[in-house]
């Protein structure tokens, strides 16, 4: 009965997918912006744009076989959520670089938070997809691009946890890479 409610209910699961996404990324966003040695943005606003711009045209490409209408659905909404991931990633280093020079125990905990993030992202993924296997498959792709993340902060974070950092973000690199050659060749 609860698994015939929950197919039922495919909506309410994506708006609960929805809500844990946002918040990893709001994780992964003061993880980074607490990071020691993490170079910020440079780019500005400018950065913002071009990275929603670039997420509308990927969007529109993806799903070319839908109708007119959808495609500009699907350009709008990836755009969106990229204009909104990049400005709050953008707004959160202005916010909480300077609380993290006053605050080390901050910037200590940023390698945790980063990861409490990711698997925040992983559920997302795993409650957004209809079909099981797709709800597999999302769920280790978030995780291995989550890995690349924590990889990288640990590796800027330095001390005790740069060799595991390089470690993470090695293995996360080419698994990804892996999961790219496989949806190349349709495997």
């Amino acid at each position: 009965m609860i698994v015939a409610w929950w197919q039922l209910n495919m909506d309410a699961k994506r708006v609960l997918s929805l809500g844990v996404g946002i918040a990893g990324v709001a994780l992964v966003g003061l993880s980074l912006a607490t990071t020691r040695g993490f170079p910020g943005w440079t780019g500005g606003v400018g950065s913002v744009v071009s990275i929603a711009l670039g997420s509308a045209i990927g969007g529109y490409a993806t799903h070319r076989g839908a109708g007119g209408e959808r495609r500009l659905y699907w350009a709008a909404t990836y755009g969106g959520i990229a204009f909104a991931t990049s400005g709050y990633l953008y707004l959160a280093q202005l916010v909480f670089s300077p609380l993290a020079d006053r605050s080390p125990s901050l910037a200590d905990a940023s390698l945790g938070i980063a990861a409490i993030g990711v698997i925040l992202w992983s559920v997302a993924a795993f409650l957004w997809e209809r079909d099981a296997r797709g709800r597999v498959v999302a769920a280790v792709e978030v995780l291995v691009i989550g890995a690349v993340f924590v990889g990288f902060i640990a590796l800027l974070d330095g001390g005790r946890w740069a060799e595991a950092g390089a470690a993470i973000l090695t293995v996360g690199v080419i698994a990804l890479l892996a999961r790219i050659a496989f949806r190349v060749l349709d495997w």
